[in-house]
């Protein structure tokens, strides 16, 4: 995580996506792993080794690379603006901040059976300006109750906390 700071910022609180978002992507390579595992303890066949093999391998980098993305994809809290740093593939990353006082309003929502199960939902936060690529979503965080609260008293205090 790489940004630049500005004179007398400072870090509030840095936010990622909620654990259980990436728990699926966990599953399936743990699920799908068995066949591999088998083709590789019990069938002695070389190339059903060597195919369970490049299974497992592929397996594991799918789980890796949804591990970096989640690493990766990270909202930060400052005393002056909201950062989204958005890592949406391996090599493609986009930023997006709004200071204080180019926020409007900031509202929260908790929009799924799992996203209520285990709290967590999406911030949205709308700018002054109706340009629509400034609006900024800080989704799939733990409490976004509490991170919508933090945001707006940053705002009312212009980011004087």
């Amino acid at each position: 995580m790489y940004f630049e700071k500005q004179k007398g910022e400072e870090i509030v609180e840095i936010i990622r996506r909620s654990f259980f978002t990436i728990l699926l992507p966990f599953l399936e390579g743990l699920f799908l792993s068995f066949p591999g595992i088998y083709g590789l303890l019990y069938l002695d066949q070389p190339i059903v080794s060597l195919l369970s093999l490049v299974w497992l391998i592929f397996l594991i980098s799918y789980v890796f690379y949804h591990w970096l993305i989640w690493h990766y994809d990270v909202y930060v809290i400052t005393n002056q603006r909201v950062i989204n740093i958005n890592q949406k593939s391996l090599f493609t990353k986009e930023v997006l901040e709004l200071s204080y006082d180019k926020i409007e309003d900031v509202y929260y929502g908790i929009e799924s059976f799992f996203g209520s199960l285990f709290g967590y939902g999406t911030v949205k936060i709308l700018p002054r300006s109706n340009i629509s690529y400034l609006k900024m979503d800080i989704v799939d965080i733990s409490d976004p109750q509490d991170i919508q609260k933090l945001i707006l008293e940053l705002k009312k205090g212009e980011g004087k906390k």
